[in-house]
């Protein structure tokens, strides 16, 4: 539903009463399939634009997902016309790096954004000309005291960095479900022992992935982020080997393949074809930071299973390693 700058919109499903004609057992089916789903995410605040045409379909996620949405337009506007509820979640949807002189989000405005919504997670989903952002510059903080460092502390000691958490606007529908579940549950462990990325991914037998990478370093973090998550598991972690060149002996045996871009830059379809049919038995992943909307599009449609952004979230990785298992 369209809202206001000033109103909420509710997004909960409307009760239809049941007629007295139907007899019982229709009246409890139709009670049963009308109940309202549990939603992830209590009260939503949304700074932007949700009618900007690369918004459209989180915001769609959104109100999916969301009982309660209040729109602001800026962080200026949200700081100066608070919405009535808390916000138990905030999304700052930037399209553009410096449309407006208040929403720069690696600022002072981002220190009085979280300090007015303490309470709440505070998300940047970052537009193709945003360019991504992890911390404040200039040893911006907050002072170890506030509800805003997650640690209490005294003044005087130096303040905390103050991290921008941000997601592209490309992985934002895949993540946004991770993120709204994690920021959810309850807080019971320490952040590093909440693994907070694939609900139940110890449980999943995932079959041997090769990383295909110009360089070892390269391909470090993946070999480590994959193993890592199910070491403490049911199951042992999976085989994930780095190999510089891919062919049709070396794949052998590998259920997925995890192209790098330094090694598979963006190419033609022919390319592609030939890249993929070296494993025509495998998924292919594509790690990509660099490639534009109709490169991907161009690698989905000839043997690319699935394309992920680089740097990105580990959630959106690991869910399309797992979607491959059944």
């Amino acid at each position: 539903m369209k809202t206001s700058r000033s109103n909420l919109s509710l997004s909960a499903s409307q009760t239809v009463g049941v007629r007295p004609a139907l007899d019982a057992s229709k009246a409890i089916r139709s009670s049963v399939s009308r109940a309202p789903r549990p939603y992830r995410c209590d009260t939503l605040l949304w700074i932007g634009d949700s009618e900007h045409p690369e918004m459209r379909a989180v915001w769609q996620v959104c109100q999916q997902s969301c009982d309660v949405i209040a729109i602001r337009r800026s962080i200026d506007d949200a700081i100066g016309s608070p919405p009535r509820h808390s916000p138990t979640h905030v999304i700052v949807a930037q399209t553009n790096r410096h449309e407006v002189a208040g929403f720069v989000i690696d600022g002072e405005r981002s220190v009085s954004l979280r300090s007015k919504f303490a309470e709440a997670d505070v998300l940047v989903v970052r537009g193709s000309l945003v360019a991504p952002t992890v911390r404040l510059p200039n040893g911006g903080g907050v002072p170890n005291n506030t509800a805003c460092s997650g640690h209490p502390g005294s003044l005087n000691e130096p303040p905390m960095p103050v991290w921008v958490n941000s997601v592209s606007v490309l992985e934002a529908v895949n993540y946004l479900p991770h993120w709204f579940d994690d920021s959810t549950a309850v807080d019971a462990v320490g952040s590093e022992e909440r693994s907070g990325v694939y609900s139940g991914s110890s449980d999943v037998i995932v079959r041997p992935v090769v990383v295909v990478a110009s360089q070892y370093t390269d391909a470090e973090c993946y070999l480590d982020s994959l193993q890592g998550l199910w070491r403490c598991g049911a199951h042992s972690a999976p085989l994930v080997q780095w190999q510089r060149e891919l062919t049709r002996r070396s794949s052998a045996g590998f259920a997925t393949v995890l192209w790098d871009d330094s090694a598979a830059p963006p190419t033609t379809g022919d390319q592609w074809v030939q890249r993929c049919g070296r494993a025509p038995h495998a998924r292919h992943i594509w790690m990509t930071g660099m490639a534009n909307r109709d490169q991907r599009r161009v690698a989905r449609e000839n043997g690319i299973d699935a394309v992920v952004e680089k740097p990105g979230r580990l959630e959106c990785l690991i869910a399309a390693v797992v979607q491959g298992v059944h």
